[in-house]
């Protein structure tokens, strides 16, 4: 009983930074390396609110709203977002 109350709270902390944190954190460092301290951290927030509101609209109007699907798109932004960073270093 109690593992189980660990594991949700863990998921939902894992879920909440997964959503509203890493998103915008990579579009931060693809585009916005010189801002620092609170103002990044809300600009962090509101670009992943962002990415995932625009990316609820997507799939909803394409009918493959899903668990798995938010997840693969997730992904693929991200790993775009890495493959242009990287791209851009060269």
């Amino acid at each position: 009983m109690m593992l189980e109350i660990v594991l949700q709270v863990v998921l939902g902390i894992t879920g909440f930074a997964l959503i509203f944190f890493v998103p915008g954190y990579f579009v931060m460092n693809l585009f916005y390396e010189k801002v620092k301290g609170l103002e990044r951290i809300g600009f962090v927030v509101g670009i992943s609110i962002m990415i995932a509101i625009i990316l609820g609209l997507i799939l909803g109007l394409l009918g493959v709203f899903s668990v798995w699907s938010s997840l693969a798109a997730y992904a693929i932004i991200i790993i775009v977002f890495l493959l242009v960073k990287r791209s851009r270093r060269r």
